[in-house]
């Protein structure tokens, strides 16, 4: 079975509301896999382009890599990998702007 890739655009990525003068400490997109109309995956930089602390809001922590905006995004977990949990949802890593399934 291949591997399935979808863009962020695709998926409808955009960057989490957060106070001002905070900016793109975070972002959603639609899960892949269920109901795309109302189930979205958060992904919380830990390096967010503002140069703050993260923000305190559930979701995935991440690492950004490359930060050429959401279009081609990279990211990394803290601990240095790039296999991200979302539990039901599935396993899967963020490089260049596209969400790679990673399969068992």
């Amino acid at each position: 079975m291949a591997r399935r890739v979808w863009s962020l655009a695709e998926l409808k990525a955009k960057w989490i509301p957060v106070p001002k003068p905070r900016y793109n400490a975070g972002f959603s997109f639609l899960c892949p896999i269920h109901d795309q109309k109302a189930h979205r995956l958060v992904i919380i930089l830990v390096n967010p382009y503002d140069g703050g602390k993260p923000v305190d809001e559930p979701g995935v922590r991440a690492m950004m890599v490359h930060n050429g905006g959401l279009g081609s995004i990279t990211l990394m977990t803290p601990t240095g990998g790039h296999a991200f949990d979302f539990g039901a949802c599935g396993l899967y890593a963020i490089i260049d702007g596209h969400v790679e399934e990673l399969l068992n």
